[in-house]
């Protein structure tokens, strides 16, 4: 799968901004973000992808100006790549550590992960990564059947997996992600069915799920959140990131509809993560 990296430059450097553009991008078709000195790389679908799908976007902050230009994404190794740009392991509250194959153990971890990420993205660098990785850690997966929809690296299936979890099936609209999913999962040992696609490939998935993961954008999960919620067992917890605070009560009422109330949250930056409980 084909994308288009635009690179977005800020004047200054904000990261109120940067995350409001990215939030206002995401709702445009971009999927995944990786911020940069001056601003942010955003990712698309080629076939997503028109000049006019940067028409009107500005930053949402007084005196902050923002330049874009758009190239094509080469299908590179982004392993690789971090390793020559100084990619250092993600530690997560002390208990988790998340590195690269070229890095070293580190014994007094409670859990590492190692991943050898492609052309998908789920560093642990992104805040709605770690607050996901977090709630994993510090809630009980063991026994637990688990979907991580939109995968990226399959950091998070990986994780509840090595904590416990009976079964996780992860999915992503990118077949670089699903085999960088398996790819990783295999480097650390864990089994995880991944495939390709998106809502529309749960569907058949009656209450199957204990634990229902994704961290995607806004506009998609208020999309799928119908399908979502039917692969959810009753007394079942659904947890989603990809958003911002603004977010938060639109998408509370879209759960509610499908029978999903609020119990839990967390935030980082300008980042928000939700917990549900389906009723």
């Amino acid at each position: 799968m084909k994308y288009k990296k635009v690179t977005v430059r800020l004047t200054p450097m904000d990261e109120t901004a940067s995350a409001l553009t990215q939030a206002e991008m995401g709702e445009r078709g971009f999927e995944c973000f990786v911020d940069t000195e001056e601003g942010f790389e955003g990712y698309i679908q080629e076939t997503e992808w028109s000049e006019s799908t940067m028409a009107g976007i500005d930053t949402g902050v007084e005196d902050v100006g923002m330049e874009w230009e758009a190239t094509d994404a080469p299908d590179e190794d982004w392993n690789a790549t971090w390793e020559q740009e100084g990619f250092t392991p993600i530690e997560i509250d002390g208990r988790m550590r998340i590195r690269s194959t070229e890095h070293e153990s580190d014994p007094k971890m409670e859990m590492e992960i190692v991943i050898s990420p492609k052309l998908a993205f789920g560093t642990g660098h992104h805040e709605t990564t770690r607050m996901i990785a977090r709630w994993i850690m510090n809630n009980e997966m063991k026994g637990k059947r688990v979907m991580d929809m939109g995968c990226g690296t399959g950091i998070l299936g990986i994780a509840a997996k090595k904590r416990g979890a009976e079964s996780v099936d992860a999915v992503d609209i990118d077949e670089w992600s699903v085999r960088n999913t398996e790819e990783n999962a295999a480097l650390n040992g864990v089994g995880i069915t991944a495939w390709e696609g998106g809502a529309e490939t749960i569907e058949g998935k009656s209450e199957e799920y204990d634990i229902f993961i994704a961290n995607i954008n806004r506009n998609i999960l208020m999309e799928g959140m119908s399908q979502y919620a039917k692969s959810l067992k009753r007394g079942g917890r659904m947890v989603l990131s990809g958003f911002l605070k603004d977010d938060i009560a639109p998408l509370e009422k879209r759960c509610s509809t499908e029978g999903l109330k609020k119990t839990g949250g967390d935030g980082e930056g300008e980042w928000r993560m939700m917990e549900l409980t389906k009723e």
